[in-house]
């Protein structure tokens, strides 16, 4: 990996669901990276490169050749494009700036401040929106990768750690979990969808909850051996 890309001249890093696709966002536009496990270790290979401008956001599914796209100068458009083609087949404005896209296989969702659109992968149609979330800046969210439990999780709260989880296939909330006393920080869900692991603000404990009851299964304190 040519090092300036990484180091200096880095926006944001991320990676797809599945793990197999790295994407580096610069000042200048964002380069997709395979990623393979050689006899070396990591050892990405460039699939991608555009340099035509700034980016807010870059999400690629999984290992197809689909990249929703938000950029820095206009961020309140979604572009879809596939890479591989390089056409672009899918653009929308909304009524605010974007925080954050969480996709899978089957669904595409769309972060903005005080509410969520889901749209379905297959054609883009709008399915459902969140109305009234509370005010998510940092568009903290998280989609199971498992599209069997596609589940999209967000702060239930401003002021506590709450965390709502909806059902992205039914369109219908599935349960609100008491994570934390202080705002939620981070959301993952594990590759099966049915637990979540969260962290707040505050950052000394991880708790892992069943999906479905909202029950606490595991908690992992900083500074404490287990």
């Amino acid at each position: 990996m040519n090092a300036p890309d990484v180091h200096s001249h880095a926006i944001f890093i991320s990676f797809n669901q599945d793990l197999s696709h790295l994407t580096v966002g610069r000042k200048n536009g964002f380069t997709i990276y395979s990623i393979n496990a050689g006899d070396r270790g990591f050892e990405p290979e460039e699939l991608y490169r555009d340099d035509s401008e700034e980016m807010y956001l870059v999400q690629t599914l999984c290992s197809t050749d689909l990249v929703a796209l938000v950029s820095a100068a206009n961020r309140s458009t979604l572009r879809i494009f596939l890479f591989r083609r390089k056409k672009e087949i899918f653009t929308q404005t909304f009524k605010q700036s974007i925080v954050a896209v969480q996709m899978n296989q089957r669904r595409l969702t769309v972060l903005l401040e005080d509410s969520i659109s889901v749209l379905d992968v297959n054609g883009m149609s709008h399915l459902h929106t969140i109305q009234d979330c509370p005010s998510n800046k940092s568009g903290i969210s998280a989609i199971s990768s498992n599209s069997n439990h596609s589940y999209l999780a967000y702060p239930g709260s401003t002021l506590m750690g709450a965390v709502n989880i909806f059902d992205t296939v039914y369109l219908k909330s599935v349960s609100v979990i008491q994570a934390h006393n202080s705002p939620v920080a981070a959301l993952v869900f594990n590759t099966t969808g049915n637990l979540i692991a969260t962290a707040s603000e505050k950052g000394t404990v991880i708790r892992v909850f069943s999906v479905v009851n909202g029950l606490k299964l595991h908690e992992f304190r900083r500074g404490v051996k287990r």
